[in-house]
């Protein structure tokens, strides 16, 4: 652990064991909420082969303390068959595997027969080293509705993806009109919701009677939960504002507040796009089926977002380790740098969006503001 994690984590310890009387959640909303109409389990979980016994905190609550991952081998909708045997999930986890191996050569410009250099090769990607799990015999991660595919998005939505699609493939005007994963500000899987990637999917988490903490392995973004019913702040937030709680041995968590176009989780248009506006509601819940199985069911709610809420659900995975490496963005960010400074040298020469409803300008400043004449 690095002296920035172990800053991260103390810090974060010292929160969690700040004092404070905490009272009762208690939604005291009229009718039943979405998320309570979604029964946990519908992912089918395997069963684990860890035969210890669910551990326990000392206020008696499942703990859920530890290092999960959450990159898991399912397809947020089905390809075919919604179910897969058990017989059958072993054998394309261990596929999976090899695929990976595989491929470690890519066709690239590499003189052939040598290894590739490329950034995303699958070497440095989850499930080289180790399969990646397939916890649930469920096809898709989507449990509602039924069909296992996301809602119909919204013509807001659509309209968003396509401007943030056309808005990141052409040069940049400067950093900040660059996307927050490009800039290092949030990753390509930041919650929460937490759905996966395909690097740098682990969180951990942290607890006490009074607050739960999630600390996420891409960017070091973390969520530190509290479980009294406290006012929220009146702001806007990146992780939005979270609120928790249990029943039984199932932890909820609420979070709502969220900024616009912040969950790069919910997917985009574009790289590192989010599709999300500031009504989304997210409500999460933890329930441990074993002691290195943790079922994960979220629950979203944006009706400027989708015609309809959705749920998704799957299965974490513990991981051996109880300490996360280091994940330095803005230290190795050079593609920030190369993308501004090829849009810079492009400055001088005719640029003309793909959608562009006037006739081309001869130069844009670093603030898209057009110069010169109209040809």
């Amino acid at each position: 652990m690095n002296y920035r994690q172990l800053a991260m984590v103390l810090g974060i310890t010292a929160v969690l064991g700040a004092s404070g009387s905490g009272t009762a959640y208690s939604q005291g909303t009229a009718g039943t909420p979405y998320w309570k109409t979604v029964e946990i389990g519908r992912s089918h979980p395997r069963k684990s082969s860890n035969p210890n016994p669910i551990p326990r905190a000392k206020d008696g609550k499942p703990n859920m303390e530890g290092v999960w991952t959450y990159h898991i081998n399912t397809p947020v909708s089905p390809t075919n068959a919604m179910y897969v045997a058990e017989e059958d999930a072993a054998v394309q986890q261990k596929r999976g595997q090899q695929e990976r191996i595989a491929t470690r050569i890519e066709v690239t410009v590499t003189p052939p027969g040598e290894k590739t250099t490329d950034a995303y090769n699958t070497f440095w990607r989850d499930g080289f080293w180790d399969p990646i799990p397939i916890t649930t015999l469920r096809t898709s991660r989507i449990v509602d509705p039924a069909d296992g595919r996301t809602p119909a998005l919204t013509p807001k939505n659509e309209a968003l993806r396509a401007d943030q699609s056309r808005h990141d493939s052409r040069p940049a005007w400067g950093p900040e009109d660059r996307s927050a994963w490009t800039r290092c500000f949030r990753g390509q899987s930041s919650g929460p919701p937490y759905a996966g990637g395909v690097y740098n999917t682990d969180i951990q988490i942290i607890q006490n009677p009074k607050y739960v903490a999630f600390v996420e392995e891409m960017n070091d973004d973390a969520s530190i939960v509290p479980l009294d019913n406290r006012p929220r702040p009146n702001v806007k937030l990146w992780r939005g504002s979270s609120r928790g709680w249990w029943e039984g041995d199932t932890f909820i968590v609420e979070t709502m507040g969220y900024l616009p176009q912040s969950v790069t989780t919910l997917g985009g248009g574009g790289t590192g796009a989010a599709a999300n506006s500031d009504k989304l509601h997210v409500v999460e819940r933890y329930t441990m089926i074993a002691a290195d199985r943790l079922l994960y069911t979220y629950s979203v709610e944006d009706p400027e977002m989708y015609v309809k809420p959705w749920t998704a659900e799957m299965a974490l995975a513990r991981m051996p380790q109880n300490f996360m490496p280091e994940y330095a963005c803005h230290e190795g960010n050079k593609s920030l740098e190369y993308l501004l400074t090829g849009a810079r040298a492009n400055d001088n020469k005719v640029y003309v969006p793909a959608d562009a409803p006037v006739a081309p300008v001869r130069d844009r400043n670093a603030f898209g503001d057009a110069e010169g004449e109209a040809e």
